[in-house]
């Protein structure tokens, strides 16, 4: 018996009507997306880059345009809905020049315009020409021509609300001008709430006083909400019955078992989790770029890392291990200010951790990396922003690297890690003990080996451990001082206790980091009997 061809992986495809008329594959949504439409309401929704927002408002648009021909054999195509058509106001903000507040009011009234347009209602006049309209004004006579001439109340679907001011987080000058702008534009949409039947609006980040937040009384906040906890993003389910074959055809080209393969991408592209209710999804543009090319590749790496995240990191003095087990309380996920970011939220809300554990009792959420794609892309910006490596590089060391270890030659081992040492800037270097042991971890948990900062034993906390299959490395790391003190910390503490049932042998390192001659200092190694 033939096999029906596979449908094509919608790479790159963010259009839910192209989506469908190019019979590309498309996980259904569609009953969520029912519950949200059917209640009429007022929703925001964060979620990290790359996670399928932009497709989950252009399917809205194509919902509330009536559109039923898109939705053929798809839930919501057998259930009660009643396919009303809606004037659509749809706004991208990642597709508008964000370069100045300028040139966004520009493109967003042009935007406003050709809606109107597209609609056949009047938008400018002689008295009030396109060109001297604000985006408020323009917003505000658009949504009532729409009213009037449909006889219904408009549905604005927002996406990417926060990309003018992401873009700018760190660049004041450019970014508050933008801020004071959208604050303005919001609230103009905020008086027009009895004449929208539908609003949606999609970020990244969660700002305060922005009017979004601050104006709407009625917006419903969806992020942590269990009714969109697999909105987003695949389940394990939706694998087993969108992506069998695409799986099976990777399993074939890797050589390996289709339970390897699974097993293989649950561990690179799964654990986000964004809800109390313990589900978790794969990120979708991971999992599709993975079936292409049938590689564990760093997809979601590629596509872009904030730099200003490691800014963050220095301006609060984090170490990398900090962030391993963050705990949050249900208040820490609320607005921020856009001068006051909190590290642990702004991790959050980009993706680099999630919610791996949640007490019904305290309320209380645990955070940390969500799988090994997100670990090793911290990881290397760690090293990328501390140490100016370069991602190929510190590839091309890994291999010699982990030799060295699993062989025991720690004297190559540390010849070769000096050289990440040795490329930290000069403004960047700090002369405090937990940023170089990041560094160190950065670079051993990139390069996949087993490594773990601040380990507790009940004489106080390992800085570093590291196991292969034959050793165990206890180091003890310091800042400018004598080497001998490191190591004589680890016998005196008895740091190696814990680890002599394991059949391995056991190697003490005395580590010290010279902050003058930026680089690794002295090293002393001892192997116990």
């Amino acid at each position: 018996m033939a096999h029906s061809p596979l449908k094509d992986l919608p790479l790159g495809i963010q259009t839910f009507d192209l989506l469908i008329q190019e019979n590309c594959l498309y996980v259904d949504k569609t009953e969520p997306i029912y519950h949200l439409a059917r209640k009429r309401g007022r929703y925001f929704l964060s979620r990290p880059r790359r996670f399928g927002k932009s497709l989950l408002i252009s399917t809205f648009e194509a919902l509330f345009q009536g559109k039923r021909e898109l939705f053929k054999d798809l839930w919501i195509d057998s259930s009660n809905y009643s396919w009303g058509k809606y004037p659509v106001i749809t706004l991208d903000f990642s597709g508008f020049d964000s370069s100045s507040q300028d040139s966004l009011k520009t493109d967003l009234v042009a935007r406003l315009g050709d809606i109107a347009q597209a609609y056949d209602v009047q938008f400018a006049t002689d008295e009030m020409p396109q060109i001297r309209m604000s985006p408020s004004r323009a917003l505000t006579v658009l949504i009532k021509n729409l009213c009037a001439k449909t006889g219904k109340r408009v549905v604005v679907l927002v996406d990417e609300y926060d990309y003018p001011i992401l873009k700018h987080l760190t660049n004041q000058a450019l970014r508050d001008p933008i801020h004071e702008f959208l604050k303005g534009f919001y609230t103009a949409l905020k008086s027009m709430d009895r004449s929208l039947y539908f609003f949606f609006v999609t970020g990244v980040s969660k700002f305060s006083k922005t009017s979004l937040f601050s104006g709407f009384n009625n917006l419903t906040d969806l992020t942590l909400d269990e009714r969109s906890a697999h909105l987003l993003g695949y389940t394990e389910t939706e694998l087993d019955c969108y992506f069998t074959g695409w799986i099976a055809a990777a399993a074939q080209k890797c050589n390996m078992p289709v339970g390897e393969i699974r097993d293989k991408m649950r561990l690179w592209y799964n654990g986000y989790r964004f809800s109390y209710v313990p589900i978790k999804v794969y990120n979708p543009f991971s999992v599709l770029n993975f079936l292409d090319v049938c590689q564990f590749l760093n997809f979601w790496f590629v596509s872009g890392t904030p730099t200003f995240l490691m800014q963050l990191m220095k301006e609060g003095n984090y170490a990398l291990n900090d962030i391993e087990s963050v705990r949050m309380g249900a208040l820490d996920f609320e607005a921020v200010e856009i001068d006051q970011l909190k590290l642990e939220l702004v991790l959050f809300q980009t993706g680099y951790i999630t919610i791996v554990d949640y007490a019904k009792d305290s309320g209380a959420y645990t955070l940390a990396y969500p799988n090994e794609e997100v670990r090793t892309a911290f990881c290397f910006a760690f090293v990328d922003y501390f140490a100016n490596m370069k991602y190929q590089d510190l590839k091309d060391q890994a291999t010699g690297l982990r030799k060295a270890l699993e062989i025991g030659d720690t004297e190559q081992f540390f010849a070769r890690l000096r050289t990440f040492f040795a490329g930290i800037p000069y403004n960047i270097q700090l002369p405090l003990e937990k940023y170089y042991q990041s560094m160190l971890l950065a670079v051993l948990q990139f390069i996949g080996i087993d490594a773990h900062a601040e380990v507790c034993t009940n004489q106080g906390r390992i800085d570093v451990t590291i196991e292969t299959k034959k050793q165990v490395y206890i180091i003890e790391c310091k800042v400018d001082a004598p080497c001998a003190i490191a190591l004589e910390q680890i016998r005196a503490k008895k740091y190696y206790e814990p680890y002599l049932h394991t059949g391995k042998q056991i190697v003490l390192i005395g580590l010290v980091f010279d902050t003058k001659a930026r680089t690794l200092g002295e090293c002393l190694v001892e192997a116990l009997d």
